[in-house]
């Protein structure tokens, strides 16, 4: 059975993250056959999957939320896990049964933090509010109600229960439940502009996006990248800070940027730039942009390998790395691209334009979303195995975690 993954940030009121909902090709979906796989094979396939490569490899160190069947409680498998790494959703459809409440308080009191996925209240529930941690409500317009939801508030403690509006889709739908007292959000909501304008993009900005696009070139130009950092005060800092930094342990120290960006070379170079040059892009916008930016990159660029296209592999990780440049810039895209000499494959495919790094992104982006059948469908027009999607993607998870921890150990 081919098992597919993906993970949705769950971001806290200040824009920080909490954690990952982790989700898989399971329930309604239907495998290669046609065949249903349902709920139990699909949650244990990916709990297989988790323990083969570390759950903490996936989530970065933050909570996993994972769905739980009724079978599946009953059978402890939730304990496969610590609870410091886990939030137990409980299924919109578990009976609320004598034994099943007596699993979950079992669960509770092994520190485990439950939640309650779709709330749809009825009195049945009462017994599963009453030991809810954190409680789930779909925002998504047309499904929400507030009769359903002040009966939800009316029967959970509030003051040790925290309301997550799930499919928090745009600006509007997370004022709303922001205002509504929601202290947990899952969407892509801060994933799209929030405010877009014709304004005009900054100097240090264009400089940032001149530099990623510079060292995502095969051939790289020391000269002209060693240029663009050099008009940039922070960037000329931060790239001295790094390379005489105890990482690398240099018997003597660099001051020179053509120097320094040499003795970095062009694989540590990209790595630093792709994460350095977003975060001087990214003001006031949630982290997890660029999270998601450098893992588009990657997969991109991995897609275009397995499509024998490694001569423009480039332009595929540009794709990706500033396939979310409007949203954290709230400039059209159009502007964003018009002061940048970016490959034509690059710029026609964020433009919108049908190529094959266009369908690539639209892949990335179905995979993030769980939209399984559009992997499917996206992979066979593409031409490579909708099967082999989840190890790039988890390969792309790892390598953006690496990236980071890179980044934070030189205090970039």
């Amino acid at each position: 059975m081919q098992t597919y993954f993906a993970r949705q940030p769950i971001l806290d009121q200040n824009m920080r993250l909490y954690g990952y909902e982790l989700l898989y090709r399971g329930g309604p979906h239907a495998d290669n056959s046609g065949n249903p796989i349902d709920g139990e094979r699909a949650t244990a396939a990916v709990i297989e999957g988790f323990q083969v490569r570390g759950i903490e490899n996936i989530t970065g160190g933050k909570m996993a939320f994972v769905n739980f069947t009724q079978k599946l409680l009953l059978d402890g498998v939730p304990t496969y896990f610590p609870p410091n790494t886990m939030v137990v959703e409980v299924l919109e459809d578990v009976d609320p049964s004598d034994e099943v409440i007596e699993e979950l308080r079992r669960l509770k009191k092994l520190g485990y933090t439950l939640a309650l996925d779709d709330l749809r209240y009825r009195p049945a529930l009462n017994p599963l509010l009453a030991l809810a941690d954190i409680v789930k409500i779909d925002f998504l317009d047309g499904s929400f109600t507030m009769r359903n939801f002040y009966a939800v508030c009316s029967h959970v403690n509030l003051a040790k229960c925290k309301l997550l509006a799930e499919r928090v889709e745009n600006q509007k739908i997370y004022e709303k439940a922001r205002d509504l007292g929601c202290q947990l959000f899952q969407g892509y909501f801060f994933a799209k502009p929030s405010n877009i304008t014709e304004k005009t993009v900054g100097v240090m900005r264009i400089n940032a996006m001149r530099l990623l696009a510079e060292v995502s070139k095969n051939a790289v130009d020391f000269d002209a990248v060693a240029a663009i950092i050099k008009q940039d005060m922070g960037l000329t800092l931060k790239i001295l800070k790094l390379v005489n930094s105890a990482y690398f342990g240099l018997a003597k120290e660099i001051t020179d940027i053509k120097k320094a960006v040499v003795y970095l070379g062009h694989v540590e170079l990209k790595k630093w730039v792709s994460f350095a040059a977003l975060i001087n892009m990214n003001d006031n916008k949630p982290p997890e942009l660029i999270e998601m930016s450098l893992i588009r990159a990657h997969f991109c660029e991995n897609v275009a390998i397995r499509l024998n296209k490694k001569e423009c592999s480039d332009a595929y990780f540009l794709t990706g790395l500033f396939s979310l440049l409007d949203a954290m810039l709230d400039v059209h895209k159009k502007i964003l691209l018009e002061d940048v000499m970016l490959p034509e494959l690059t710029h026609d495919a964020l433009m919108g334009n049908s190529n094959d790094a266009h369908n690539t992104l639209d892949l990335i982006i179905a995979l993030e979303q769980g939209k399984w059948e559009d992997v499917l469908r996206i992979s066979e027009g593409l031409g490579v195995n909708g099967g082999d999607m989840a190890g790039l993607y988890a390969d792309s998870l790892q390598w953006s975690m690496e990236l980071h921890k890179d980044n934070e150990v030189d205090d970039l």
